[in-house]
This record gives C-alpha cells, structure tokens and sequence, in this order.
C-alpha cells in the first residue's frame, strides 16, 4: 500500500506542476510517476492488493484525462500566441508600408518627413 501512496502523492505533484506551468518538472514526475506504475502492475502479488489497485487505477484514469484536457487546452493557446507571433513581421511591414502612404508624409517609407 505504500507504493499506492507514493503513486498517489506524486500524481498530486504532476498535477500541481501542470496547473502552474511548470512542464519541466511536471515531465522529469511524470517519468517518475510512470516508472513507478510500471513496476506495481509488473510485481506477482499485483493481486494481492485487490481493490486497491482497481481503485488505484480508476483514480489515475480520471485524473490523468483531466490533466491531458488542462495540456490540451494550454496547447491551444500556445498554438494561437506562435501564430500570432509569426504573423507580426507580416502585420508591421505592411504598416510600415501603408501608414502614411498618400498623406504627403513619406509615402511608403514608414517615416514622417
């Protein structure tokens, strides 16, 4: 049972990391994490621990698609901050190039003369 809860403990780990942008560390705990399971569901008395273990994963299972919709969601909105950053030189050329374009203040330069 103690290796349940040190599952458990750094799963809440994991899981702190991922609400706080710490994807680093949340991935260094996450291998951890993994390598811990590994080695619980590979042991010969796995069913000795009856109930625990399918609490255990049912518990781990919810949690994990919970954090994997939190990594999809940041994904999203990493993916939509490098679009607009590799939109940017495109938007300031064009206004460099169009700002005073027909006002008589150096038209298409980017400058006021």
């Amino acid at each position: 049972m103690e290796q349940i809860d040190q599952i458990l403990a750094l799963t809440d780990r994991v899981q702190q990391c991922v609400d706080n942008g710490h994807w680093g560390e949340a991935n260094a705990l996450e291998a951890e994490r993994l390598a811990m399971l590994n080695d619980l569901f590979a042991r010969d008395d796995i069913g000795s621990f009856g109930p625990a273990c399918e609490n255990l994963a049912r518990d781990l299972l919810a949690r994990n698609a919970g954090m994997i919709q939190t990594l999809g969601m940041q994904r999203r909105r990493l993916n939509e901050t490098t679009r607009q950053l590799n939109a940017a030189p495109r938007a300031i050329h064009a206004y460099r190039t169009n700002a005073f374009a027909g006002n008589g203040r150096g038209a298409g330069t980017g400058k006021a003369e």
